[in-house]
């Protein structure tokens, strides 16, 4: 789910509202946004240069003009490898199943370039317990420059959780060094680089 609040019963949904500043970055070449339709956080910075994958047709239709954008799956992807400087997965891995992140994270890696630059955003979930609503909810206001971005995420809460740690290890394993990690209000910036 992402878009606002939406209707939920009862009326507005009780998760608090949460700031995420996404600040420019720097990149040469193309940017590969994956799950960024919606939205659209990093075509709205980076406009033009970035290809927006999403597995989602309407997703990629609600998004922003500016990138290209093309329905695939994250999972495996068509592009050749070593084809991006930068690849940017925005509240992406959260709509996952926790079998695939790995396999996500293992595409990212195989079509950045060497030194290439993986920039993730998401959100720390615990493992579901009940009496847990079913639906994790997320509710941000993005600041980017210039403009900021009311919007919602929201996935079927499940016993296994996600958290920073965890992204961590699968990129090492991998083959990504850490670059930079930060963590605030429950949720997470991570900065990775493709070794040469």
């Amino acid at each position: 789910m992402s878009g606002g609040d939406g209707p939920y019963p009862g009326g507005e949904h009780p998760a608090p509202w949460r700031t995420v500043v996404v600040r420019d970055f720097p990149s040469s070449g193309w940017i590969l946004d994956v799950g960024g339709g919606g939205e659209g956080v990093i075509g709205r910075l980076k406009g033009d240069r970035v290809v927006s994958v999403d597995l989602s047709e309407s997703e990629l239709h609600d998004a922003p003009v500016g990138p290209l954008k093309m329905v695939m799956d994250a999972r495996s992807m068509q592009f050749l490898d070593e084809s991006f400087a930068v690849v940017t997965m925005f509240f992406t891995l959260m709509y996952l199943d926790p079998g695939d992140h790995l396999r996500a994270l293992s595409e990212a890696h195989r079509v950045l370039k060497p030194r290439g630059t993986l920039l993730i955003w998401d959100a720390t979930i615990p493992p579901r317990r009940p009496p847990d609503p079913e639906l994790f909810i997320v509710k941000i206001l993005v600041e980017l420059p210039g403009a900021t971005v009311r919007t919602g995420y929201g996935v079927r809460w499940t016993e296994c959780g996600q958290d920073a740690e965890r992204f961590c290890a699968l990129a090492r394993d991998i083959g990504f060094r850490l670059r930079g990690r930060s963590e605030d209000q429950g949720l997470f910036h991570l900065a990775f680089e493709k070794s040469e």
